[in-house]
Parts: C-alpha cells; sequence; structure tokens
C-alpha cells in the first residue's frame, strides 16, 4: 500500500455527516477550517476532468461511494480541490486488514511525538485502543474531541493515537486541534503490515498483544445525520469485546 495522499479519505473518512458542510457560505469556512487554510483562502473547485464546478456540485461527488479530492496550489495561489478519478477503495465504513482477530500485532518499534519509544511489549498486560488518523483527514479532525473524552473517562484501557506522518506534523496537529492522547508517529511500514487504507480506523487490542476486533470509526455513529462516533459509543463497542 502506498501512503495516502495528504487530502485523500473515502466517504465515510472525508466528511462528518451528510448535513455537516451544506450549501451555505457559513459552512463553506467550515471546509475552509478543516482544511487548514487562511480564512481568506481562495478555492478553486474542479472534477476528475479539471472542469470548474460549483460548491453544491463538488460536495455531491465527494460524497459519492468511494469518492476522494485532493489538494493542491496554483499558479495563482488559489487553492485547488479537485475530485479524484474512479478508482477501487473499500465500500464506505468498512475496514480490510491484513491481521484477522486473535492474530498477534506484527513487531514494531515505533516513538511517540514527545519521543517515548514503544513497542509490542508495551500493550501487554491491558486493552489498548489504537487509533489511526492523519492531518487532513476531516473526519478525523472532528474525532479529537471524542479521543479526548475517552481519555479522561476511561484509564481502564489504554489509548493511543497512531499516524503515518512525522513527529512535527503529528506535535502541529496536536497543537491546532487540541489532542490530548499521545500520537505514534512515521508509522508507515506497521501500518502498511495491519493493511490499513481508511481513515480513522480503530483496532483494539488484547492484554497478550492480539487483535480483538477493528472497524472505521465512522461505522459507530448512531446519531441522525452524524458520522462521528461519541466516547460512548465508542466505549459500548469496546465493551462488546473485553473480557471481564
Amino acid at each position: 500500500m502506498s501512503r495516502p495522499p495528504a487530502t485523500i479519505c473515502l466517504l465515510a473518512s472525508l466528511f462528518v455527516g451528510t448535513t455537516a458542510y451544506a450549501q451555505t457560505a457559513a459552512q463553506k469556512q467550515q471546509l475552509i477550517s478543516a482544511l487548514v487554510l487562511p480564512s481568506d483562502a481562495k478555492i478553486s473547485l474542479l472534477d476528475s476532468s479539471g472542469k470548474p464546478i460549483s460548491y453544491d456540485d463538488f460536495m455531491r461527488q465527494a460524497r459519492a461511494p468511494g469518492a476522494s479530492f485532493s489538494k493542491s496550489v496554483n499558479a495563482q495561489s488559489e487553492v485547488v480541490l479537485r475530485i479524484n478519478s474512479a478508482h477501487q477503495a473499500p465500500a464506505p465504513n468498512t475496514l480490510s486488514l491484513k491481521l484477522k482477530p486473535g492474530e498477534a500485532l506484527p513487531a514494531f518499534d515505533l516513538r511517540t511525538a514527545q519521543g517515548q519509544r514503544v513497542t509490542n511489549a508495551d500493550f501487554k498486560g491491558h486493552y489498548t485502543l489504537l487509533s489511526f488518523y492523519f492531518a487532513d483527514c476531516i473526519p478525523c479532525i472532528a474525532e479529537v474531541p471524542t479521543l479526548n473524552a475517552l481519555a479522561k473517562q476511561h484509564k481502564d484501557f489504554k489509548l493511543l493515537t497512531v499516524t503515518y506522518e512525522s513527529r512535527d506534523t503529528a506535535l502541529t496537529f496536536a497543537k491546532q486541534r487540541k489532542l490530548q492522547v499521545s500520537s505514534l508517529v512515521d508509522a508507515q511500514a506497521w501500518i502498511d503490515a495491519l493493511g490499513i487504507s481508511t481513515y480513522p480506523a480503530l483496532l483494539l487490542i488484547d492484554p497478550q498483544g492480539h487483535l480483538v476486533a477493528a472497524t472505521v470509526s465512522t461505522a459507530l455513529a448512531t446519531q441522525a445525520n452524524h458520522d462521528i462516533p461519541t466516547a460512548n459509543e465508542i466505549t459500548r463497542w469496546v465493551n462488546q469485546y473485553r473480557k471481564p
């Protein structure tokens, strides 16, 4: 698996609910904010052939199953958001892994953004919940308050975030988004070994270091018109699999 482009997410991993960025100027600004762009940024919206399209058409196409978009800057210093050409991709809210439940995690030796070393041995003796993200993933950004709430509510399992991006990117993300959970960084090789290609993803690990369950976190959301799960919804999912 190649590294996911910085601003590409599948339908289940791109937009915070079916009405999150509706057709108003204020909500368009939310999209600008989510992409960490200046508030006065000029945006050009293109379809997959490079033809300019309206904001409404862009959002409609971007929400289509398997859709994604890319971000670049043109010669006029405009931010260009372009719908990517159709490609095979996992169905929305599904997660396909190389690892099966009950199997041990691939060996890893990683560092947190703060420099702490973490290996498989650190997962032994307790349940661990891993949340996989990248900095430009809109639902990953929206999920930060949920992860912070989980970290405060639960001392009965360990919570870590994981990204293929660099330490500097992770630190910037944590500062801008107020993420209060430690991140394992530069984890591309391990992510490849796991087979993760859809974000944000959740993996639950048992006290022996084996995979218990995995899901795209947006699949856990049950509230109408909202694709980001609450801390309680994630807790219910974890409790389905944890042994007393």
